[in-house]
């Protein structure tokens, strides 16, 4: 069994077949990835897990600072 090498694609290649393809996509030098299922946008660690994890770590400071302070001025 033979390995077929990983085929660089232009940009309007990548452009082209873009709305084709099922899967959320990066285009990387060339190279095409396929993100995963939870990946809401193009961005390396921006997963639905991620979100919920930020969310709960602000909660939780916030719950524990005394007014007039917050996290986010």
């Amino acid at each position: 069994m033979t390995s077929s090498p990983l085929k660089k694609l232009s940009e309007a290649e990548y452009l082209s077949s873009e709305p084709l393809s099922p899967h959320r996509r990066e285009y990387v030098d060339g190279f095409v990835y396929t993100l995963p299922a939870d990946t809401p946008t193009a961005q390396a660690g921006a997963t639905s897990r991620h979100g919920t994890v930020a969310t709960n770590l602000v909660a939780d400071q916030n719950s524990d600072l005394l007014l007039p302070y917050s996290v986010f001025p």
